[in-house]
């Protein structure tokens, strides 16, 4: 009697506990699981690809992932140049970014805007940049990214892609043509030379246009980028053209300066002058900086050089001196030009 008992007692404890799990498991099953449908309409989100767009351009990670939850395509959007992936690089959310590349976002898809790397790197989302750039990438993609940031003068960028391109002294040495060529400004222009300086680039290599970094850089006449490519070790007497016509003969940085006058190239011609660049050297026809000066009556750029030593009796090809091609002047100041030159040729 007493063992039966037990054995039913313990049946019965037996019985009662295997009733609770298998209830307690029937309700977990039978709980339906919150529809992500539900969830965005609560939001005022429609499930549509414009939906998608505006969710991923505001880097709103939430709404991204209940759209994905629902079914939408990863790459699904309004503007198929611009993935989703795209719009939350230049928003800058790193949790949407990352959710969209957990669900299978193509980090190397390539449009007219460019890639999600280079998009990142346009708009300076160097947390994003350095997000993607864990994903396999195409060689081709990450040196785009690279000479973007180069000519961006993007520090952090710079130093996140540098250690993933292969041919580093070839990218930078486009990234430093591109930014001395777009850059208006000085300290950063100068600051992105020195960083780049370091993958050795070619400071005089002549670009498709045939113009040095010098040429490009007397274009905007910003005395720090000057300053900076000389640091590099540009030759102030490097030979190309002053501009990127094809019919434009090949003459020194100096030459540029003095053809651009006292108003835009007066800082470089003081730079390249203080780099000891050959004050008298020859251009087509055998024109001399200080001549170039003299035809356009510029009477700043003509004392900048007379009192660097310009030789004011030199005389080109035809035997015209600085006074003659100053005496049929018709711009700026001739009669200033010509009582400078006068003074200095006694």
């Amino acid at each position: 009697m007493d063992g039966s008992s037990s054995s039913a007692r313990i049946d019965c404890r037996g019985a009662r506990a295997v009733t609770g799990a298998t209830k307690s498991l029937l309700e977990i099953v039978r709980t339906p699981k919150a529809d992500p449908r539900d969830a965005l309409a609560r939001l005022g989100i429609g499930f549509t690809p414009a939906a998608m767009t505006g969710a991923a351009a505001a880097g709103d990670a939430r709404a991204v992932g209940l759209l994905l939850d629902a079914g939408m395509p990863v790459d699904a959007g309004s503007d198929p140049a611009l993935p989703p992936l795209m719009l939350a690089a230049k928003a800058g959310s790193l949790a949407t970014v990352k959710r969209l590349l957990e669900a299978g976002a193509d980090p190397t898809w390539t449009g007219a805007e460019g890639s999600p790397l280079t998009y990142a790197v346009r708009y300076r989302r160097s947390n994003i940049v350095a997000v993607i750039l864990e994903k396999p990438l195409p060689q081709a993609t990450i040196v785009d990214a690279f000479v973007l940031a180069g000519e961006m003068g993007d520090l952090p960028c710079i130093a996140l892609l540098a250690p993933h391109v292969h041919d580093k002294r070839s990218a930078a040495q486009t990234a430093l043509h591109g930014l001395v060529e777009n850059t208006s400004g000085g300290t950063r222009a100068a600051s992105t030379i020195s960083a780049l300086a370091v993958y050795k680039p070619d400071p005089n290599a002549l670009d498709g246009n045939r113009q040095s970094l010098l040429h490009i850089a007397v274009n905007d006449d910003v005395l720090p980028v000057l300053t900076a490519l000389l640091k590099l070790g540009a030759n102030p007497d490097v030979r190309g053209r002053c501009h990127t016509s094809p019919d434009r003969p090949l003459v020194t940085p100096l030459a540029c300066a003095a053809v651009r006058g006292t108003s835009e190239g007066l800082a470089s011609a003081k730079a390249l002058i203080a780099a000891r660049a050959d004050i008298d050297a020859r251009g087509p026809g055998g024109q001399t900086p200080l001549m170039a000066a003299a035809a356009n009556g510029d009477a700043g750029i003509t004392a900048v050089l007379l009192d660097a030593g310009a030789n004011p009796l030199a005389r080109d090809a035809a035997g015209k001196s600085p006074m003659d091609y100053a005496q049929v002047a018709r711009y700026n100041d001739p009669r200033a030009t010509i009582s400078l030159l006068r003074m200095r040729s006694h």
